[in-house]
């Protein structure tokens, strides 16, 4: 009986010695193997000054020192891993000049749009109304001549014009359709060109021209992907046309007649053209004008820009430019069947705008594509918004505009691989010019080498990662492989010295303790 009672209390003190010794192999094995993984890494890192943290032969304050030094080029390095990172999303892209022997032959010769600031010929009046409205009575014909008047100097921005018929136009006319009667009611072709010269040889002007859609009305294009090509045009292969050489009576050579016997009788503008020099593939819309009466020489100076495949990687917003591949993609204004570009974003957002505030586009000044052809009626509700269609407003807060003033917001970038054409114009009134209606243009280079520009990123994220490589380097003497250490000790040394601490720690309890086994 007793032998039975002491083996009862010798089974639950082996039992509580058991339990203890787990708890002291766990508490013990834990405090051990996080020691000698530390004291091993430390030992056996690359980087620099840290070995002394653990070494045996320091004493405590030759520790705190270096624990001190330590923590300091952790700060410096924090801050210059700071400064390069600013540095990188600041100036990630930068612009250089790649050749100043870029030839112009490898370059597009700009498209050429001349429109007659004499838009409407007059002497078509009574043919229009015989055509157009042939049995409306006296009062409305008078109206309808009054419309040609305004159609006289139409462009965008001037339709606050149709307010002068508001009062008497009834709809009468919204049957009609705006863009024949305009149409018809411009220049030919044949009675507006005397002479053409395409790189000194004499051409047919009407093979050469043909009519243009602009922000100016309709006028006639030279060289144009975006105007209606003529049969020369069409059968051409190598299209747009370029030019070799540069100087005077080298590209295109031009005589026009505005015609200002045409006009209507009290118009008071002025006599003369508007010439546009722009990308065969933008929409004209900006343009000089040039007096009647002048021999006016357009000199051009094209200034290319390419960019590095690594600014394609760049978000839009970063580079600042859209590539043509893009328009599809990130749903870009552009105008129907026409390639991305700025002038045809800005023309795309200026239709837009039309479509917002009346439901309409002006056919003469924009194609149309699907947005429904404006009508008077439509023409008299965009003159109320005339002063807004005119404001265009900044897309970021500026200091210079007032935020609640209304205006158009068009969000166009340029291309980032394009050719821009700068004009130099030199007119001068030659009272000897044989006649006293006729301009004279002759369009050249100016010389027939250009400046290429080429944009690449200031910092790829191959030179952030040798930035951040070298900022290391410089107060750690770290690497990849230093990295790699780390991880290494902090994972699988760490889990490998927890075994290996427990194991021998069992097996030295179990040794002083034999009755646990």
């Amino acid at each position: 009986m007793r032998l039975r009672v002491d083996r009862q209390h010798k089974a639950v003190e082996s039992w509580k010695i058991v339990n203890l010794n787990k708890n002291l192999v766990s508490e013990t094995s834990k405090e051990n193997f996080l020691i000698t993984t530390w004291k091993t890494f430390t030992k056996h890192s690359s980087m620099h000054a840290v070995h002394y943290l653990t070494a045996e032969s320091m004493k405590v304050f030759e520790k705190l020192f270096w624990l001190f030094v330590i923590f300091l080029a952790s700060l410096a390095m924090a801050y210059c891993c700071i400064l390069l990172s600013n540095r990188f999303s600041s100036s990630l892209t930068s612009t250089v000049f790649e050749s100043t022997n870029f030839k112009v032959i490898e370059i597009p010769f700009p498209s050429i749009t001349i429109c007659n600031a004499n838009r409407i010929n007059y002497n078509k009046t009574d043919e229009a109304i015989e055509k157009f409205i042939p049995n409306f009575s006296n009062k409305d014909q008078k109206l309808f001549v009054r419309f040609l008047e305004i159609l006289q100097n139409m462009d965008y921005g001037s339709f606050d014009e149709f307010t002068h018929i508001a009062d008497d136009y009834k709809g009468q006319f919204d049957h009609l359709n705006i863009f024949e009667i305009y149409k018809f009611m411009i220049h030919e072709c044949k009675d507006f060109f005397v002479d053409c010269k395409w790189r000194n040889k004499k051409v047919d002007c009407c093979k050469f021209f043909s009519l243009q859609i602009t922000e100016y009305g309709l006028c006639y294009s030279f060289n144009s992907y975006t105007n209606e090509p003529t049969e020369l045009v069409s059968h051409t292969k190598n299209f747009p046309w370029r030019s070799a050489s540069s100087g005077k009576n080298s590209a295109l050579d031009v005589i026009v007649n505005t015609q200002p016997s045409t006009r209507i009788e009290y118009e008071s503008s002025q006599i003369g053209i508007q010439a546009i020099v722009q990308h065969p593939f933008e929409h004209p819309n900006n343009g000089q004008f040039i007096a009647v009466k002048s021999v006016a020489s357009l000199i051009i100076k094209p200034t290319v820009f390419s960019t590095s495949d690594d600014v394609r990687n760049l978000d839009p917003a970063d580079r600042q430019c859209y590539y043509n591949q893009e328009a599809t993609q990130l749903n870009l204004t552009h105008l129907i069947g026409m390639p991305y570009n700025r002038a045809n974003c800005m023309s795309a957002c200026r239709q837009q705008h039309l479509k917002k505030f009346c439901n309409c586009s002006v056919s003469f000044l924009f194609p149309s594509g699907e947005i429904p052809d404006c009508n008077i009626s439509s023409l008299l509700c965009l003159s109320k918004f005339n002063e807004i269609l005119n404001a265009e407003k900044p897309l970021t807060k500026n200091p210079y505009f007032d935020e609640n003033e209304e205006g158009i917001e068009c969000f166009c970038l340029p291309e980032c691989s394009r050719i821009e054409y700068s004009i130099v114009t030199s007119p001068i009134y030659d009272e000897k010019l044989l006649n006293d209606d006729y301009v004279q243009l002759d369009v050249h280079y100016e010389s027939s080498m250009v400046m290429k520009y080429r944009t690449d990123v200031c910092y790829s994220w191959l030179d952030l990662l040798v930035g951040f490589g070298g900022i290391l380097g410089l107060f750690f003497g770290c690497s990849i492989l230093s990295g790699v250490e780390f991880i290494y000790f902090s994972t699988i040394a760490l889990i490998i010295q927890y075994k290996r601490s427990k194991g021998k720690l069992v097996k030295k309890i179990r040794a002083n303790f034999p009755f646990t086994n």
